[in-house]
C-alpha cells in the first residue's frame, strides 16, 4: 500500500491503484475532520513510488510520468519515451536536491529537473546488463522488471536490479 505525502502540517497526498481504477486524493486535517481537497484519475501510481517538492507531487500514472499541482490536482505535464518498446514504462522515482532521479520498469535511470515546465529527462541510460539466461525462468513473476528504487547516498546513486545486479554511479558535481 502507498504512503501518504506531507506537503504541508495539515495537507497530505495519498495515490492508490483500486479496482483496476488509478485515484490520487490531497487531504486536508480540519481539527478532528478529514476533507478532500481534490481528486485526481491520472496519477494514481499503483505501486510506484512519487515524489512531494516545491509544490508538485511527480510519479507514475496511466499517462507515464506526471507533475501534478497538489494545490488543486492539475497535471502540468506527462512524459513517456518515444521509444515503443519503453513507453509503456512505469517506474520508482527519488528526488535529489532539485532533481528527480527515477528508474524505469525496463532498466533506464533518467534525470530532469524537479520542475512543473514540460519537457521530459535531460539524461538517460540503461544502467544495467541483461538478465542473465538461467535467472529468467526464477524471476517469471517480474518478466525481467527493476522494480527498485534508486538510492542516492554520498554523492553516489545505486541502482539494485531483480536478478542481483547492483550498480553504482559517482554523480558528484
Amino acid at each position: 500500500f502507498p504512503e501518504p505525502s506531507y506537503f504541508e502540517a495539515d495537507k497530505f497526498f495519498l495515490g492508490i491503484w483500486y479496482s483496476a481504477q488509478e485515484q490520487a486524493f490531497a487531504f486536508e486535517v480540519k481539527g478532528k475532520e478529514l476533507k478532500r481537497s481534490w481528486k485526481n484519475r491520472s496519477i494514481g501510481l499503483g505501486a510506484y513510488s512519487h515524489v512531494v517538492h516545491d509544490g508538485y507531487v511527480y510519479g507514475y500514472g496511466s499517462k507515464g510520468l506526471q507533475c501534478v499541482d497538489l494545490k488543486n490536482g492539475d497535471v502540468k505535464w506527462d512524459w513517456r519515451s518515444d521509444d515503443q518498446q519503453l513507453a509503456r514504462d512505469q517506474g520508482e522515482i527519488i528526488c535529489v536536491g532539485d532533481k528527480l532521479v527515477w528508474m524505469s520498469t525496463s532498466g533506464m535511470l533518467y534525470v530532469r529537473q524537479a520542475s512543473p515546465d514540460k519537457g521530459g529527462p535531460i539524461a538517460g541510460m540503461n544502467v544495467f546488463g541483461a538478465c542473465p539466461k538461467d535467472t529468467k525462468k526464477d524471476l517469471a513473476g517480474y518478466n525481467g522488471k527493476v522494480t527498485s528504487s534508486p538510492t542516492f547516498a554520498n554523492g553516489r546513486l545505486y541502482c539494485r536490479a531483480p536478478w542481483g545486479e547492483v550498480v553504482c554511479l559517482d554523480v558528484k558535481p
